[in-house]
């Protein structure tokens, strides 16, 4: 499911790639400018959508799919994964097309040391839990880095005040769902 959502982030930004490096190269700034800001909207819209889609039916899909319940949080919160990695395949595609590789690469190595750092005391601390937290916590400062270092292509595009409502909108979406969800396996007598 995750990779699921990781190809429609995939196919998204890189569809979009020619488009922005012909629009940077001969210098159309305004045409670049709503590119990537159309770019970043729409992926990460659909990577939240996804995500807390994912989140909200995962006792569901967890059930049809292993005849388990467990873990069902743990991948819930994995699945939190899709919206960072999916904004760090927007970055690289904005700044691949205006030829910008440093933020990227930074942000990328940093992250793996995070992640490299992070995973053991958390397992040890919070079981697999930990590995998916350090997971999103190493794609967090990736994105950050990236945003940060290659701020000068990227400040217009993302916009941290419209992605913070959006999760709290696709947050009561996710319990609204997951309410239906469980009323629905408990109505038609599917608790496993």
């Amino acid at each position: 499911m995750v990779q699921f959502g990781l190809v429609l982030g995939t196919a998204a930004t890189t569809s979009s790639l020619p488009l922005l490096t012909r629009f940077y190269q001969q210098t159309y700034q305004l045409s670049f400018a709503r590119g990537a800001k159309t770019l970043a909207h729409v992926s990460i819209f659909l990577a939240v959508a996804v995500s807390a889609g994912m989140a909200a039916l995962m006792p569901q899909i967890n059930l049809v799919l292993f005849a388990s319940h467990d873990q069902d949080f743990v991948l819930a919160v994995y699945g939190m994964s899709v919206i960072f990695a999916t904004a760090l395949l927007v970055q690289n595609s904005i700044l691949q097309s205006v030829g910008s590789f440093y933020p990227l690469m930074v942000g990328v190595l940093t992250g793996i040391a995070v992640k490299m750092v992070l995973t053991k005391p958390m397992v040890l601390g919070m079981g697999v839990l930990g590995a998916s937290v350090s997971t999103i916590l190493s794609l967090v400062v990736m994105v950050l880095i990236a945003n940060w270092l290659g701020r000068r292509w990227l400040r217009f595009v993302f916009n941290f005040e419209k992605l913070g409502r959006l999760i709290v909108i696709s947050l009561i979406m996710m319990l609204t769902v997951n309410g239906i969800a469980n009323v629905l396996t408990i109505y038609l007598g599917l608790v496993g």
